[in-house]
Parts: C-alpha cells; structure tokens; sequence
C-alpha cells in the first residue's frame, strides 16, 4: 500500500498474546470523518487477519480488544470490511459472527460475480459467439507498452458512463505491475497493432482477480473482452486456482447494481459473492 500511503493516515494495529504476534488489523482513520476507523480505506476488503491455527480461538477475544483500544483513542465508530469467503485460504469467516454478537450492523454489501473453476464452467451462448468473433482479428499481449492506451480507454469509459476515475493513476499502477510482476499483470487485445481493450489481474494462490477492466467500441464490438477473459479463466485453472473473480458490479454504496455489467460478468459461468461492511458505534 506504500504507493498511496499519503492519502491515509494509518492508524492499524497488531494483536500479540504472551509476546507472540498472531493478528494484524490494517486500518486508517475515515477520510471522510476523523472520528471513524476503516479496515482499510485504501483496500478493498479488510478485517482482521490472523494466525490460521489461532483464529478460531481468539476471534472473539481480538475484536473486543481493538474495539475497546479504538474507543480509548477517543474514536466513535469502527467501520470492517469483512474479507468475502472466496479469498479465505481457511474457512475464517467466525469475524462476523462475532461481530453481530457484539451489536455491529451490516449497512453495506458490495456484490461481485466469481467462478468456481473447480466445476465445469458453462458459459452462455453470447459469451461464445463473441469469442468465435475475436478469435478471427485479435491476438492477446501482455507487454506492458500497451498499459498507457488501455488507460486512455479505460479512463474515458469511466468517466463518460459513471463520472468516475480510475482508483489508481497510470504511473501508480504501473509501478505496481513493475514491483510486483507476478501478482499484478495486465493483459490487452490487440487488433492492427491498436490495443482495443485490457484487464489488469491481482493474483493470489486462491483467486484471480480483475481489477480494472474496459474496451473500446472497436473491441466492443469484435468480442475482445471474450477472447481476454476465456485466457484468463483457463490460465487460472491450469494452475489450480479455486476462483476467478470478475470484481463488483454494484454502485452508490452497494444500494444499485448495474445491471449490465452484471449480467455480462455473470454469463461467462460465475454466481454472486457478496462484501459485507459492518459498523459500531465505539
């Protein structure tokens, strides 16, 4: 997170019993009101993170006492982003028992669409034609000379649908595909030696995740996201990924789904996987 560290003022914290470190807990206190704390404002999901063979005797134990040290600090509100079950290596999911047990709310849930690539993937029958489309005009690339016109496609497609920006700027992310080569990598269409479209994939040993995806009305209409996607997903189960995840879907806080998007990300074989935020006063 060094990339953006500038924006936050960190404020997380690490859990130790008897000397020994077994939970972490990235936090930052709210952009938006100093007196809340978030898991983490710079990250997609958060919560605790904690020693596997430890988890499931301290959960408990951990969220009463980072609650109570974030309430001594004189702060009101705690803000958790609990991690979706998909990117749990081991079932850890005990953090929002615990949590509705000790009165935290759930007031936000993000909806994102993911395959399970341990079950036969069924695409639909759009996803294909527009596949068989691709195949006739595009190769694929991974050479990061294409990132600066993917992010021109990317960024005018954001703003021009939804008013939005990009999370990262261009030399922000690629200096993250720089440092991390392996975890971050983009992938583009390339039609006429024009890059028309591209995702950037964050990679884990559990899942595939893409981060940022766009094309052109040009790769829009030859399928090149059809042909990006189908090497992904079976890049990602060649090498025993359990999921591929196509990110969120949902708008305004999780309160509108865009509808669309959903339904193009559902019909390559993926179902809903929700993000849950919850909230306490402290």
């Amino acid at each position: 997170m060094d990339y953006h560290k500038e924006r936050f003022e960190d404020h997380s914290l690490m859990l130790s019993r008897k000397n020994e470190l077994f939970a972490i807990f990235p936090a930052a206190i709210s952009p938006l009101n100093t007196r809340e704390i978030v898991s983490h404002p710079g990250l997609t999901f958060g919560g605790l993170i904690m020693n596997a063979k430890e988890s499931q005797d301290f959960t408990e134990d951990c969220l009463n006492a980072l609650t109570e040290y974030y309430s001594n600090q004189g702060y009101e509100r705690l803000i958790y982003k609990a991690v979706p079950s998909i990117y749990q290596r081991r079932p850890t999911s005990q953090d929002e028992y615990f949590l509705w047990k000790a009165g935290f709310q759930c007031f936000r849930i993000d909806l994102s669409v993911s395959i399970n690539l341990s079950c036969d993937i069924d695409s639909g029958s759009r996803r294909l034609r527009g596949l068989k489309k691709a195949e006739k005009s595009l190769n694929l690339s991974n050479d990061i000379y294409y990132l600066e016109s993917f992010w021109k496609i990317l960024t005018h497609n954001l703003e021009s649908r939804h008013s939005a920006t990009p999370t990262h700027t261009l030399d922000e992310i690629k200096s993250l595909i720089l440092k991390f080569p392996t975890q971050i990598t983009p992938i583009f269409a390339i039609k006429d030696g024009r890059c028309v479209a591209g995702v950037v994939v964050y990679k884990t040993s559990s899942v595939h995740h893409a981060q940022y995806i766009s094309a052109d009305y040009e790769g829009q209409e030859v399928g090149a996201l059809d042909l990006i996607f189908d090497s992904l997903i079976f890049n990602a189960k060649s090498k025993m990924v359990n999921f591929f995840d196509f990110g969120i879907s949902s708008l305004k806080g999780g309160t509108a789904l865009n509808e669309g998007l959903y339904s193009f990300k559902y019909e390559f074989g993926g179902g809903g996987v929700c993000h849950r935020f919850y909230t306490k006063e402290i």
